[in-house]
This record gives C-alpha cells, sequence and structure tokens, in this order.
C-alpha cells in the first residue's frame, strides 16, 4: 500500500526503482512524505490552535 502511494506522489521514486535501486526508492521516496508532512504549515497552525481552544486535542478546532 505504501508503495503505491509513493509510486504516485513523485517522480524520483519512480526513477530509482526503474534504475533497479528499490531500498534507495523506498527510503527516498518515505524521507520526501514525511518532510512534505511535517513542512505543511497549515497543519502545524491547526494543531496548536487545537492544543488551545476549548476542548483541547479532540481533532477538532473550537471557534466560539
Amino acid at each position: 500500500m505504501l508503495l503505491k502511494t509513493l509510486i504516485k506522489k513523485g517522480a524520483i521514486f519512480s526513477v530509482f526503482f526503474l534504475l533497479g535501486a528499490k531500498k534507495l526508492a523506498v527510503s527516498i521516496g518515505v524521507a520526501v512524505a514525511i518532510a512534505l508532512n511535517y513542512l505543511d504549515i497549515g497543519t502545524q497552525i491547526a494543531k496548536q490552535l487545537d492544543k488551545r481552544d476549548k476542548r483541547p486535542n479532540n481533532g477538532w478546532v473550537d471557534i466560539y
């Protein structure tokens, strides 16, 4: 499942995979996915707001 997702997400993974460097392709694909998720500013802002609202850490931002 993770392999199919990484193949769809980027050309870097596909190039290494086609060249036969499967382990390198998987590790680069996972590193890119983690970096993109970590650097997603909107998610980080939402997590910080959720941490401080009326019902903290419930996955929803309460604005009342």
